[in-house]
């Protein structure tokens, strides 16, 4: 039962005290532990329930462990789930279902693989061609709310020229002295990210900035100590129009976001297809 320490905390009771369930605990509880105990990995436990051959009373148990830190509340669960008579279940509520459990068991085995702390992030994304020249510069940063006084101590913003041209792809490293103010960043901290259009005037007039289409958009980083390379890539295939509003185009440089979406840890998983495309030759970086 050693595989139980790899989990998140929540799943640290698995398998763990079913005696205090009397006569929910079943079937019979030297049975289960049994069953229980020749599993090593939770990868182990996954494969067994996509064969098909747990019964769905086990997946209920495993449920209820899943997805409560202490004994009283899986026991108020299992009696949700479960209805007996003479001894037997009659019936399992619907929605609780091996299927259901092979989700949560594989939402778990991809967390706990993530590191808590990264020392590198690359945005990378593309453009859709066929749109009309942009000539504005594009930044990325990684809070919400953008407020003059409550700025990261030393912040600057990254910008790219002519970002926001069509037919292109990007993959700009993001300086984290810059973005957080130090060199190795929580993965939690990493919970947001935004995208800003900085008005450019070619011919040094004010003009209306043609729409845009962002076509991908992923966030890689790396591991600090391990070097292992995640990504989150739940924006792959956005292609979502980007447009700098009039009203925020008084002025060369004057800045607007343009799109932002959350982060969640459970978005980062390994990066299986290590990038190779760097920026495109003719862009260049301000800071």
């Amino acid at each position: 039962m050693f595989w139980t320490k790899m989990l998140p905390a929540a799943s640290v009771l698995l398998w763990l005290s079913w005696a205090s369930f009397g006569v929910l605990a079943f079937p019979a509880e030297s049975s289960w532990k049994e069953s229980m105990a020749k599993f090593g990995s939770a990868e182990e436990l996954l494969h067994h329930i996509e064969s098909g051959e747990v019964q769905h009373v086990d997946c209920a148990r495993l449920h209820a462990n899943l997805s409560f830190q202490n004994a009283p509340l899986m026991k108020q669960a299992l009696r949700k789930y479960l209805d007996r008579k003479a001894g037997q279940v009659t019936r399992i509520s619907k929605g609780i279902t091996c299927a259901r459990v092979a989700r949560m068991l594989k939402k778990m085995i991809r967390q706990r693989q993530i590191c808590e702390l990264i020392d590198e992030i690359d945005v990378e994304y593309s453009t859709a061609p066929g749109y009309k020249l942009n000539y504005d510069e594009i930044s990325f940063d990684f809070f919400e709310a953008w407020n003059n006084t409550k700025l990261r101590p030393g912040f600057a913003l990254q910008r790219v020229s002519g970002g926001a041209m069509p037919g292109i792809r990007v993959v700009m490293s993001v300086e984290l002295q810059f973005a957080f103010n130090k060199k190795t960043v929580s993965l939690k901290e990493v919970d947001y990210i935004a995208i800003r259009s900085h008005a450019i005037f070619p011919e040094e007039k004010n003009h209306i900035s043609p729409l845009w289409k962002l076509e991908s958009l992923k966030i890689h980083a790396r591991c600090r100590g391990s070097g292992q390379r995640i990504v989150v890539d739940k924006w792959s295939h956005i292609n979502r129009e980007m447009l700098h509003l009039p009203g925020d185009r008084d002025y060369e440089g004057q800045m607007a976001i343009v799109w932002g979406g959350g982060i969640a840890v459970s978005d980062w998983h390994e990066d299986k297809d290590a990038w190779a495309v760097g920026p495109v030759e003719d862009l260049g970086y301000y800071y």
